[in-house]
């Protein structure tokens, strides 16, 4: 679901009752995908915990209509007015206010909330012990336009509530209005170069050495509800935690400082190069530093050292790093098996969808075998997700490509011919328990687009430089809206090549009844063509002879399929054909050349 904002969730519900949107199972799902997290059927990993790995929570319905959310981790739980409540930062009954609608007969009135002295009887007033006490102090009226209290729960989990400072000097449960206002607020309007850290614990940390630093409230996933404009005309610094979640908060972020005017001159700090574990941050960096000992001065020294070798991230600092990145070889395509086929397309840079067509018997899943064991043996790390028939099958078929066998795919020869069978497989063997590694099978269950992409970003988490799927057009789709599914996932996978500089290869097939290849006749929605940078289509045809471009020259060969290159976005090969020769002995495809065009009216023709 395309995230909108819980502001905007809260505004579209507004005039419904609560108790029929508690039964609205969409409701719940939608407040969820605004929290950072999916439904995997009705389970998700919780977004309000460090439940991060596997789902621990999930909805229910006790039978009475209405949805619930449970996390068996932290133990939060409620309908979809408790986590309207939890994401917004407010009090339910603000909730209840901001639908129109009213509580239980007898609840407390939504807009008295509860008044507390000082903070200290604000502190006595929370569940659980307060560690913490973080104050969003305004440099021009001395209040505390927001107060974070970070709570440590009996099982040793953390919890935060908000709350604000009234004029009359209480404190009420309730977030100031939107947008949220910075953390240090005092020491970044008077600096030049800003951090801009996860959480007020890391804003602290480096206060504490003379640096100054900001974050905005809420943590990740919040950004866009805070008022970033302090930051126009400063030098900001990003330091994100070292997990994918910390790494996308702080490019929302980025791209919101990129906004601002006077331009912000932005840069980033690689997490991952400061010998940090997964999760970890600012301060569990200074807690290093800390623990190696040292003066407060070698601290500072150290920790502006690490300033200073902040990568630029302004807006052409990306082309920048292109160039960079090819120079030092960190950015390059991975050539095919065939040299036309790699000269022609540059296709497999990372950061790339490459989408490979081709009719029922073309021989495009033979290519995409071929292609994954020339990429094996080259070194390449890889993952190939076969959607049709077990993974013994696709080896099967690979070890009659290897031993030029294609026998080995025959039963019937394999009964009669029980020596030379087994002395194939013995030969290869070895080889096929390292290349199996690479492919992966789901023969019994159709997976959908959802545990395509789960399994994509896992490969990639792994390091695998090329990411493939055949084909993709087994996938299962859940709704109604088909093409609605199709892009989402085109978008996703592309955001999987862009976090992970990797390259994704999608085998699909053309709608029914095509006469001729065409990057509008894929099966799926628009996103499959929008979204890929190279788009070929494999054509088996009765043996046919071209003229090909070869070294020595041009020559007539004779061939029986045809790739069409109908989208080339990285080479120079765009509406062009390369001549292919489809062995049925070694079940390989053989280079002829890239198609020469004949001009109208020339002899022959």
């Amino acid at each position: 679901m395309r995230r909108i904002g819980v502001a905007k969730l809260i505004e579209q519900y507004t005039g419904r009752e609560a108790d029929e949107l508690k039964r609205d199972e969409s409701a719940i799902r939608a407040v969820l995908v605004e929290a950072g997290t999916e439904l995997k059927r009705r389970d998700c990993v919780c977004p309000f915990c460090d439940d991060k790995k596997k789902p621990s929570a999930g909805i229910y319905s006790k039978g009475d209509g209405v949805w619930r959310y449970k996390c068996h981790k932290c133990g939060l739980a409620g309908t979809v007015i408790d986590l309207l409540a939890r994401v917004e930062g407010i009090e339910v009954g603000e909730v209840f206010r901001q639908l129109g609608g009213k509580r239980r007969q007898g609840g407390a009135k939504a807009n008295k909330p509860k008044a507390y002295a000082d903070l200290a009887k604000l502190k006595a007033a929370m569940p659980y012990r307060v560690e913490r006490v973080y104050q969003y102090v305004s440099p021009q009226t001395g209040r505390a336009d927001l107060v974070v209290l970070r709570m440590v729960k009996p099982d040793g989990s953390k919890e935060f509530r908000q709350a604000r400072q009234e004029p009359s000097g209480g404190y009420v449960q309730r977030a100031p209005s939107k947008p949220w206002p910075l953390y240090n607020r005092y020491l970044v309007q008077r600096a030049d170069t800003v951090v801009v850290a996860e959480g007020e614990k890391c804003v602290d940390c480096l206060t504490m050495y003379g640096i100054a630093a900001t974050t905005s409230p809420a943590g990740a996933g919040k950004s866009e509800y805070a008022d970033w404009s302090l930051l126009a005309g400063k030098r900001v610094i990003l330091w994100p935690d070292n997990d994918d979640l910390g790494k996308s908060h702080m490019s929302k972020v980025e791209r919101i400082i990129e906004g601002l005017r006077p331009q912000a001159s932005i840069a980033a700090i690689e997490p991952s190069s400061l010998d940090l574990g997964p999760k970890e941050d600012v301060a569990d960096y200074v807690a290093q530093l800390e623990t190696l000992g040292g003066s407060n001065g070698d601290i500072t020294t150290k920790l502006r050292e690490v300033l200073a070798g902040a990568v630029s991230r302004g807006i052409a600092a990306g082309v920048e790093q292109i160039i960079e990145d090819t120079i030092a070889g960190r950015r390059e395509a991975i050539r095919w098996p065939w040299s036309s086929v790699s000269h022609l397309t540059k296709a497999l840079q990372p950061t790339t969808v490459t989408l490979l067509c081709g009719n029922v018997g073309a021989s495009k899943s033979f290519q995409m075998l071929e292609s994954a064991a020339y990429w094996h043996d080259a070194g390449v790390k890889l993952a190939l997700f076969e959607l049709e028939e077990t993974r013994s099958y696709h080896l099967m078929r690979v070890l009659a490509q290897r031993s030029e066998c294609s026998d080995m795919t025959d039963p019937d020869w394999i009964k009669a011919n029980p020596l030379e069978a087994r002395a194939i497989f013995s030969e290869y063997a070895d080889w096929l328990n390292a290349f199996g590694q690479c492919v992966y099978a789901s023969p019994m269950a159709q997976p959908s687009f959802e545990d395509l992409v789960l399994w994509a970003k896992e490969r990639a988490q792994e390091g695998c430089r090329i990411i493939a799927i055949d084909p993709i057009t087994v996938a299962a789709h859940k709704s109604r809206a088909p093409w609605d599914e199709d892009a989402a996932f085109l978008h996703e996978m592309k955001q999987v090549a862009m976090d992970f500089k990797c390259s994704v290869l999608l085998v699909t097939h053309p709608i029914k009844n095509v006469s001729s290849p065409d990057v509008t006749q894929l099966s799926g929605g628009a996103g499959y063509s929008r979204f890929a940078q190279t788009i070929m289509w494999l054509e088996s045809h009765a043996a046919k002879p071209s003229e090909v471009r070869m070294d020595c020259g041009r020559v007539e060969v004779e061939h029986n399929r045809t790739l069409h290159l109908l989208k080339v976005r990285n080479g120079k090969g765009q509406g062009m054909c390369v001549a292919f020769t489809f062995s049925g002995k070694s079940l390989c495809l053989h280079e002829e050349g890239a198609i020469v065009k004949r001009k109208k009216g020339k002899k022959g023709d």
